[in-house]
C-alpha cells in the first residue's frame, strides 16, 4: 500500500519559507545599520506561523499513516515507527547541530560576529541539550543555545511529539473523537494552569509567553488539529457530507483568503506578549490550517500546487527549514559587507529574500540528494504503508 497527499508537498514548502521570511527580516533588523524593511510588520508572526503549519501537518501526516497501519495490520508497530521517524530526522538533525554548535562560533568570530558561545563548557552543554532533543528545554529554563542552533527547538518538539503520539493513538484507538475532544481541552487546561503558576511563582509574563511558544503541552491543540483533519480523510464515506460542504468553490476561496488575512496580520489583533495572543493564535491558527489542509487533498480543489518546483521544494523543506539561519545571515553579510549594496527597497526587502530562497534551497537540495535520501532509502524498509521518498 502507498500514500501520497496531493499538494502537501508544496504546502510544506510554504511552511517552510514562512519561517525563512521571518528570519530574513530579523537579520536585517540585527543588522549594524538599517536596512528597508517595508513588509516588516506582515512578517512579525510570520515564522511562528510557519511552525504552526509545520506542527498541523505533522498531525496530519503521521496520525494518517498510523490509522492505516492499524487497518491494514490491526495493529501499530511501535519499534518500526520510532526506526522510521529516527531514519527520517535524526540523520540531517545531528549533522547540522553538531556542525553548527562546534563549528560555526570559530567561524563566525573569524567574521567578526559574536553569535554563538565559545567558551567549551557551553558548546559541551549545547551538544547534551541537543542528542536529547531537549534543545526547546534549554531555551526555555537554561538560557543557552541563544543563536542559529535555536531553530531545531520545533524538532524537538516533533520528536517529542512522536514518542507519545503513536502510544496514545494505540491505546484510544477505538475512541478516536473523544481523544481529539480531548487533546483541544488539555490545550485550554495547559494554558490555563501555565497561567495561573506563572502568576503565582511571579515568574513572569515573558516566562509564560517563552513556555507557550517552545513547549510541547502548549501545542498538542496543533498536532490533535492535524489528528482531526487524518480521521476525517481517512473516513471520508463518514464525513461525506461534511467534505462535500467545505469542497464548494466559494467557501474554499474564503478560508484561503481569511487564512492568508490571519497569516499576515494576526498580530494586529493578537498582539504578541498579549493575553489574547497567549490564548487564541495556536487555536485559531490550528484550525485554518487544518481546514485548508482537509480541503487541499480532496480531488476538488480549487489549489494545485502539483508542480514539479514545489513538490521539489517540499520535497528538501526539512533542509531548507534548517539551512536557512547561518544562510540569511551569510547572504545579507554577502550582500552589505563584500558588495557593499546600498540601502534600498528593491536591494532589501526583494532581492535579499529571494537570494536567501535560492542558496538556501540549492544547499537543501544537494543534503537531500547526497546526505538524507540514503537514509530515505533505508527508512522505506520499515515502512508498513509506503510513502515516496
Amino acid at each position: 500500500m502507498k500514500i501520497y497527499f496531493k499538494n502537501l508537498d508544496g504546502l510544506r514548502f510554504f511552511a517552510a519559507f514562512f519561517v525563512l521570511l521571518h528570519h530574513a527580516q530579523f537579520f536585517k533588523e540585527i543588522n549594524s545599520y538599517p536596512l528597508s524593511s517595508v513588509f516588516s510588520v506582515y512578517l512579525l508572526q510570520m515564522g511562528k506561523m510557519g511552525v504552526n503549519l509545520f506542527f498541523v501537518l505533522s498531525g496530519f501526516l503521521i496520525s494518517y499513516l498510523l490509522f492505516a497501519e492499524r487497518k491494514q495490520t490491526n495493529t501499530i508497530n511501535l519499534k518500526k515507527f520510532y526506526i522510521r521517524r529516527a531514519l527520517r530526522i535524526w540523520p540531517l538533525y545531528f549533522a547540522y547541530g553538531l556542525i553548527l554548535i562546534c563549528g560555526t562560533p570559530l567561524f563566525f568570530k573569524m567574521l567578526g560576529i559574536n553569535i554563538a558561545p565559545i567558551n567549551t563548557k557551553e558548546i559541551l552543554t549545547d551538544v547534551a541539550f541537543l542528542l536529547f532533543f531537549a534543545v526547546n528545554f534549554q531555551l526555555t529554563f537554561f538560557g543557552y543555545n541563544k543563536s542559529i542552533v535555536e531553530i531545531i527547538w520545533s524538532v524537538c518538539v516533533e520528536e517529542q511529539f512522536y514518542l507519545i503520539w503513536p502510544l496514545i493513538l494505540k491505546k484510544f484507538f477505538n475512541h478516536l473523537e473523544k481523544l481529539i475532544c480531548w487533546l483541544f481541552v488539555f490545550g485550554v487546561i495547559s494554558k490555563v494552569l501555565l497561567h495561573i503558576i506563572t502568576w503565582y511563582f511571579k515568574l513572569g509574563q515573558d516566562f509564560m509567553m517563552l513556555f507557550d511558544y517552545l513547549m510541547l503541552p502548549n501545542k498538542v491543540e496543533l498536532f490533535a488539529a492535524g489528528m482531526a483533519v487524518a480521521h476525517i480523510h481517512f473516513n471520508k464515506e463518514k464525513y461525506a457530507v461534511l467534505i462535500a460542504f467545505l469542497q464548494k468553490k466559494y467557501l474554499q476561496y474564503i478560508l484561503i483568503v481569511i487564512t492568508a488575512f490571519f497569516i499576515l496580520t494576526n498580530n494586529f489583533y493578537l498582539p504578541v506578549n498579549g493575553l489574547r495572543y497567549y490564548y487564541f493564535t495556536d487555536y485559531v491558527s490550528a484550525i485554518l490550517f487544518a481546514m485548508v489542509i482537509l480541503n487541499i487533498v480532496q480531488d476538488k480543489s480549487v489549489v494545485n500546487l502539483e508542480y514539479p518546483i514545489f513538490r521539489t521544494l517540499g520535497k528538501i523543506s526539512f533542509g531548507i527549514y534548517l539551512f536557512h539561519p547561518p544562510l540569511c545571515r551569510l547572504v545579507i553579510m554577502f550582500m552589505t559587507k563584500v558588495l557593499k549594496i546600498p540601502n534600498s527597497f528593491f536591494a532589501y526587502d526583494i532581492l535579499y529574500p529571494i537570494l536567501a530562497t535560492v542558496v538556501t534551497s540549492l544547499l537543501a537540495y544537494a543534503s537531500y540528494e547526497l546526505f538524507e535520501k540514503r537514509f530515505l532509502v533505508l527508512k522505506n524498509r520499515f515502512a508498513i504503508i509506503k510513502t515516496r521518498i
